[in-house]
């Protein structure tokens, strides 16, 4: 009876497999895996703002993150906010308008091009019954 793989295939075989453990040893774990810049950000303060990460993606940033807005209505005051983020690209997204509570909310800010967004503008409004102003603002960057 003739064996089944010749020496010449055996050994083909052999510096294929070796060739093979070698490669994967020089490749570390995680190599193959796109790691995106995350930035943390903080609007206003901890009674009243917002805080929260971007995540800035290949061509979108995603933003996570809390409103916080205060209700003391014995006081005749009710904050009411919400959020402007604008991306290097001049894409823009808000958040809903929150009054008196806190709330989680997630945006998915479009920033179309090649490597997407270098930087957000984020800006806080509050607003009341006559009036909208900005409270805060910051650029967060790539």
């Amino acid at each position: 009876m003739r064996p089944f793989l010749s020496g010449f295939t055996k050994t083909m075989v052999a510096v294929a497999a070796a060739s093979t453990l070698s490669a994967a040893a020089v490749v570390p774990a995680g190599a193959a895996e796109t790691a995106y810049p995350e930035r943390s950000f903080v609007l206003g303060d901890s009674y009243i703002g917002a805080r929260g990460t971007m995540i800035f993606y290949n061509r979108v940033v995603g933003i996570t993150g809390r409103i916080d807005a205060y209700d003391e209505r014995e006081l005749g005051l009710r904050s009411c906010k919400y959020f402007k983020f604008m991306s290097s690209t001049g894409d823009i997204a808000y958040t809903p308008m929150v009054c008196g509570k806190n709330e989680p909310f997630e945006i998915h800010l479009p920033a179309n091009v090649p490597g997407g967004a270098t930087k957000v503008m984020a800006w806080m409004y509050h607003h009341d019954t006559d009036k909208t102003i900005v409270v805060d603002q910051d650029t967060i960057y790539r």
